[in-house]
C-alpha cells in the first residue's frame, strides 16, 4: 500500500473502509484519471463516491450565503467540474473542488478540501469564480492584490474576493492570459484586471494589476 493510502486512511476515519468500487454520482464530472495518478485509485475512490456529498451539499449552501448572487434560488444544483489534486503526505491529502452551480447566470465555486490524521476532514470555500490559477500561485499573487484593492480606513478583514473571470485564455500551454477579479472593499466592489505571463519555460509566472 502507498504511503499516501495510509494517510488517507489515518485521517478520514468517517469514509467507508473501500468504497473504490462505488459507483460515482451523477453530479461528479470531474477527471478521474487526473486524480488516480496523483493519490492512486483507494484515495480517488473515496472523493469519487458519494461519502462526501452531503458536506459538498452543506459547503456550497453555505458559499451562497456567504456570497450571494442574483440568479439563485432556493438550493440549485450543482455539478462538481473539476478536482486538482495539491499534496499527498504521510499526514495529510489535500485538493481543490471547482463546482458550477445551477443559477441564472451559472456559478462557478471552488472548495479547498484537507483529509490530515491531526485534523480529520475539513473542506472550505476556495477563490469563487472560473480563475485558472493554482494554490501555489495564488499564495504569490493575492497578497499583493489584496494590497492593490485596499481602500483607507477599510480593515483588511473586510475585503473579499467576490469573483474571477477568465478575460482572454492562453493561446497555447505557457502562453499569457488575462483575468478579471472582482474585490468587495467594505462593501463597495473594485475590479482588478490581471495579466499572467509564463517565462519562456512556462515554468515561473509574473503578473501585471490594472485596477478598473
Amino acid at each position: 500500500m502507498k504511503i499516501r493510502q495510509v494517510a488517507w486512511l489515518l485521517a478520514a476515519a468517517a469514509f467507508a473502509a473501500s468504497p473504490a468500487q462505488a459507483a460515482t454520482p451523477a453530479y461528479i464530472k470531474a477527471d478521474r484519471a487526473v486524480v488516480e495518478k496523483a493519490f492512486g485509485a483507494m484515495v480517488t475512490g473515496n472523493i469519487f463516491s458519494d461519502q462526501l456529498t452531503a458536506n459538498r451539499k452543506k459547503l456550497v449552501a453555505a458559499m451562497l450565503k456567504s456570497n450571494p448572487a442574483p440568479g439563485c434560488k432556493g438550493t440549485p444544483a450543482f455539478t462538481l467540474v473539476a478536482i486538482a489534486p495539491i499534496q499527498a503526505t504521510k499526514d495529510d491529502t489535500a485538493w481543490e473542488e471547482r463546482y458550477e452551480i445551477a443559477c441564472e447566470p451559472r456559478l462557478r465555486r471552488a472548495a479547498l478540501v484537507t483529509a490530515s490524521r491531526k485534523t480529520g476532514l475539513q473542506m472550505r470555500e476556495s477563490i469563487p469564480g472560473d480563475t485558472s490559477t493554482d494554490v501555489t500561485l495564488r499564495k504569490e499573487f493575492l497578497p499583493r492584490l489584496l494590497d492593490v484593492a485596499a481602500a483607507p480606513g477599510c480593515e483588511a478583514k473586510q475585503v473579499m474576493i467576490r469573483d474571477s473571470r477568465t478575460v482572454t485564455m492562453p493561446q497555447k500551454a505557457g502562453a499569457p492570459w488575462t483575468e478579471l477579479w472582482t474585490v468587495d472593499v467594505c462593501g463597495a466592489p473594485k475590479e482588478i484586471e490581471v495579466a499572467f505571463t509564463p517565462d519562456a519555460a512556462g515554468g515561473v509566472i509574473t503578473w501585471q494589476f490594472t485596477p478598473k
